[in-house]
């Protein structure tokens, strides 16, 4: 949380994740590190402003003091409660990729960030490298609980014998 914002408790916050604003509200959250009366579950009550400058009401924090209170303090909520962003498609290291034709074609082993989308490295299959775009017309679904990315491979991704 970067400053107080009002004499109702709100807080300016700085994102570190690029999460959208209307995912905000209703997420439980704790204060880290936690304040005096200790670590207890929060709820943001509110959001409003911009994606650059959001500002919200956090349950319990009523006012302009107990505001100033928590600057400086981060936000954390569980991972579960929280959208897929482009930093979990990251996470997708070591998991298996399938392809809804060939099966299984190996492991990602590595993520290429690019400024238009990110490229799983994918190895240890039956295709040697394969360069898979993390994009919505190849990605599937990525299976966090299961450890496992479905594509549908574009035609050219996969030198394959005639």
């Amino acid at each position: 949380m970067t400053r107080t914002h009002g004499t109702t408790g709100e807080v300016s916050v700085a994102l570190s994740d690029g999460l959208p604003l209307p995912y905000l509200a209703k997420l439980a959250v704790w204060l880290v590190p936690p304040p005096a009366s200790g670590a207890i579950e929060r709820t943001i009550t509110s959001v409003r402003g911009s994606a650059d400058r959001p500002i919200v009401h956090i349950s319990g924090i009523d006012a302009a003091d107990a505001a100033h209170e928590i600057v400086g303090r981060w936000l954390l909520a569980r991972e579960a409660d929280l959208p897929a962003t482009p930093e979990m498609e990251r996470d997708a290291v070591g998991y298996e990729v399938v392809d809804a034709q060939r099966g299984i074609i190996g492991e990602v082993s590595g993520v290429i960030v690019t400024g238009a989308n990110d490229v799983y490295e994918v190895t240890g299959g039956p295709f040697g490298l394969v360069l898979v775009p993390v994009i919505d017309d190849v990605i599937i679904r990525i299976d966090h609980a299961f450890r496992r990315v479905e594509v549908d491979l574009l035609p050219g991704l996969i030198e394959e014998d005639s």
